[in-house]
């Protein structure tokens, strides 16, 4: 078994997404994806590929997972407030918009390990499969 194996393997997935830390992504500490802010991300369209562009969307999941989150908790619920709050952000911490693209396959990931973290194993060991959380 080589190193890409494992990385197929969803007991390794679901291993990787109970074990997520925080990240340093294009110099922003990520906090790992959170019931909360996954909440905050639905609520406010982050994963809405219809609403706001690519940019936008990859700064708003980069704020909700680094900014004070009293700060974000002051803003997430007023879909304007929140939308001023990110564009303030993304000019505070970026200079072009090639440094907001390390952030797609960041959120990506993030999303697709959340999820994997609340499924059972498809494919279990001997030692047995933890208990789904849903």
């Amino acid at each position: 078994m080589n190193h890409n194996d494992l990385e197929l393997d969803d007991e390794v997935t679901r291993l990787k997404a109970f074990t997520d830390s925080p990240k340093l992504v294009a110099g922003i500490t990520l906090r790992p994806l959170s019931v909360a802010s996954l909440s905050w991300c639905q609520d406010n369209g982050v994963f809405d590929y219809q609403g706001k562009n690519k940019i936008w969307r990859n700064a708003a999941y980069a704020y909700l997972h680094s900014a004070d989150r009293r700060i974000i908790q002051s803003v997430v619920n007023d879909r304007d407030a929140f939308s001023n709050a990110v564009d303030d952000w993304m000019d505070a911490n970026f200079l072009h918009h090639d440094q907001i693209a390390a952030f797609d396959s960041t959120a990506a990931d993030a999303i697709n390990f959340y999820m994997a973290s609340t499924t059972t194993s498809s494919t279990p060991s001997d030692i047995g499969t933890a208990p789904a959380k849903n």
